[in-house]
Order: structure tokens, then sequence, then C-alpha cells
């Protein structure tokens, strides 16, 4: 049972020795909890055990004297399943979303929705998430009704923040009008959701797929940079770029 030791997290902290081993511990558990809630199914969510995450990722990822992304890079698995994927975008979030000046409650904030930004998934049939072999038009069009059913589900589970609800709903959103639910352009897009979006891409690029290899994060960024450009805030992306430094993954 999972939401036992994630209460327990705070105390299991103090007991670790280095930064990367409190990261480490923090995303192992945070990915353990996204697993139970994507396997169960169940649409209510363990609201308790999700703050202590988030709590617990911002507590270690927003501390000024740490180089983080190094280490993130290197605790994250490259297999990509969803439950690493949504605890790999809550934390690129918060790492993004701190170096463009966001406070800690607007980095919880941006934590949460990371993390349950993909909870419309467990609505879609697990066949046609995994599929190996690239998706028809029509397959398309269901599995992107995840965003709706995100909302919705929240909703359901009785979280009312604005902030948190508009960026799970759009975090597909593109600058170019061309993302969805809503074809939102530019600035119409929620700043969370806009923050979230690159992070998802992100992460999605430089993690294994079924139906590709993946790219490191130099050629991740490449992409987003020269061929999304139109997609993507500039703001976010060149931030990235510079957290990023030299770092590989």
């Amino acid at each position: 049972e999972i939401v036992p030791s994630v209460m327990r997290l705070n105390e299991t902290l103090q007991h670790c020795e280095t930064f990367e081993n409190q990261l480490q511990t923090v995303y192992q558990t945070t990915s353990e909890l996204m697993e139970a809630i994507f396997d169960e199914r169940s649409e209510i969510l363990p609201l308790a055990a999700l703050d202590t995450c988030v709590e617990s990722l911002v507590y270690c990822l927003n501390r000024d004297e740490n180089d983080v992304m190094p280490i993130v890079l290197r605790i994250i698995p490259e297999a990509y399943t969803t439950h690493n994927h949504s605890t790999d975008v809550a934390i690129f979030s918060i790492i993004l979303g701190k170096s463009t000046g966001l406070a800690k409650e607007s980095l919880k904030e941006v934590a949460y929705a990371g993390l349950l930004h993909d909870i419309g998934k467990i609505r879609i049939d697990q066949s046609l998430l995994l599929k190996p072999t690239y998706l028809e038009t029509e397959e398309v069009e269901l599995i992107q009704q995840h965003s709706n059913y995100g909302l919705e589900i929240l909703q359901n589970n009785g979280i009312v923040n604005p902030r948190i609800l508009d960026a799970v709903h759009y975090h597909h959103e593109k600058l170019d009008g061309q993302g969805y639910p809503a074809r939102l352009r530019g600035k119409m897009i929620p700043k969370f959701a806009r923050i979230i979006g690159m992070c998802d891409v992100f992460d999605a690029l430089t993690t294994q797929r079924t139906f590709r290899s993946n790219y490191t994060s130099y050629e991740a960024l490449i992409v987003i940079k020269q061929q999304m450009a139109d997609q993507f805030d500039e703001n976010y992306t060149d931030t990235f770029i510079r957290l990023l430094g030299s770092s590989r993954k």
C-alpha cells in the first residue's frame, strides 16, 4: 500500500544523507503513487498523498544552492511510463517555474497540475495508450479527450483552483492555435499550461517509446526550438536550454 509510505515521506527524507538521495526518494515515492493511481483507474484521487508528494517535490527543488537539473536528468528513467512521465513533468515544471520567477505557492500549483496533467487517460483504453505503432486519426481524437476528462476528474474531486484546472485542461494548446481542446492562441493559453506543455513534450522526446528511440536532452531542445518554434513560449524554451547547459540525458 503506497499511500501510508507517502504519508511518512517527510520523516523518510530526514534520514537521507545527500540531496540526490532525497530527490531520488521523493521521485520514487511520487512515481509509485502515480503508478497506483493509473493502475487502479479509480477517479477518487488520494488528495492528501498527492499534496504530500507536491510539498516534498517543491521542498527539494526550490533551493538556491543546488544546480538540480544534472541530478534530475541522472535519476529519471529512460523508459517511458505514464507514472514516471507524470512525475518528470511535475519536476521539470517546478524547475522551469522557479527559473522564471514563480513563488513557492505557485510552484506547488504548477507541480500539482504537472503530476495530474494526464489523469484523464485513466478513462482511455489501455490498449490504445500502449499501441506500439502510430495511431489512426480517430484513435488520436479519442486520446485527445484526456484533456477534457482530466478537467472533469479534478472537478469531481473537489479541486477548484482555476490555475490547476486550466493547466490540466489546456496543456496541449499551442501558441499557433493548432493545439487542443480549444485551439487557444498565444497568451490566451494560461501560463501554467504553457509551462507544463513544454515540459510534457521535452520529457516525451527524451524518454524511450515503443515506436521510436529517445532523443538526448540537447537534441530534444533543438527539435523544440527549430521545428516547434511557433508552438511554445520562447521564454520557456530559452530558459530550459539555459538550465540544461552542458547536461546530457
